[in-house]
Parts: C-alpha cells; structure tokens; sequence
C-alpha cells in the first residue's frame, strides 16, 4: 500500500524545512556569515572595518620578499643545518653521515632515508594547512625543517653525480 501526503501535509513539511533554512541563516549571521542561494553555501560576511583591517595588514612586494627569504636563510636555516650536523651528523667530515648510517642499518638508498625523515615535517605541515594549528612544532619550524632536508637531498645528488659547485669562501677546503 502506497502513502501520499496530502497538500496540507506537503505546505507543513515545506513550512518546517523553511524554517530550519531560517534558523540556520541566523545562526550563520551571528558567525558573521550570510546564506548565498544561488551556490546554496554559507559565505563569510566582510564589513567595512574587516577591509580596513585587511588592508591595515603588511604585504609583500618581491623586494620586501626576497630580504625576507634572505633573512629566514641566514638566521634560520643555516643556524638550523649547523645545530643538525652537531646533533647527528657526529662525523663532521659528511654532512649525511646520520642518513648513511640509517641506509646501513636496513639496507636502502641514505637518499631514501632522508626522504622518510623529511616527510614527517610535510606530513605536519599538511595538517597545518588542514586547520590543525596547534602542534607540538610551529609550522616555520617544520617549513625550516623541510627546507634543510631539501638542501641536504641535493647535496647528494649533487655529490652523486659530481655536480658539486665550488663553494665561494671556502678556498682549498672547497
């Protein structure tokens, strides 16, 4: 046996669907979101004091970009690599004695296992930029990570195939 609804049931179904459509309008409008619906979404509201705020905020230009990549380089980075090869390179003739030591022990490629090492700090930062923000390392210190890790992997390379370049300063040491 088939059930129909009548009118009178259909428009108090459609009552109650616009209201529940009504209470979660205002409820976005209290989170400072308004109901688009023609993409049938919740999209956030902008005042004029959140584009003030906006435009209050500092911006890079591609100058003030490159000082800053500059500065996270030197003060960072390379303070970080040093603080690395102390910590587990322990062989200061290879800066890859910690990864060789691990491709030894089970048997792969010290490229793989700088690999492995490196992707915990992406892993990480994926999870950053999912909206997990709160972690036991601030994202730029896994961003600084990874980009040692990256230096490091083409220093083998480079080393691998005999590609390395003359490092200025070094002199004989090069």
């Amino acid at each position: 046996m088939t059930s129909f609804m009548t009118d009178d049931q259909r428009h108090e179904m459609w009552k109650l669907n616009e209201a529940a459509k009504d209470e979660q309008v205002r409820a976005a409008e209290i989170a400072s979101l308004t109901y688009d619906p023609v993409g049938a979404a919740f999209i956030p509201v902008v005042t004029d004091s959140d584009e003030q705020i906006i435009k209050a905020l500092p911006t890079f230009t591609q100058t003030t970009l490159a000082a800053h990549f500059k500065s996270i380089f030197d003060k960072e980075i390379m303070k970080l690599r040093d603080a690395g090869q102390k910590e587990y390179a322990h062989d200061s003739s290879s800066p890859f004695a910690n990864f060789r030591r691990a491709a030894d022990d089970v048997g792969i490629d010290a490229k793989k296992v700088l690999w492995i090492f490196a992707m915990k700090h992406k892993d990480g930062i994926a999870s950053y930029l999912k909206g997990h923000t709160s972690q036991r390392e601030d994202v730029r210190g896994r961003i600084n990570d990874l980009i040692v890790y990256m230096f490091l992997l083409r220093g083998m390379i480079d080393e691998e195939e005999g590609t390395m370049p003359e490092a200025p300063g070094l002199g004989e040491l090069a």
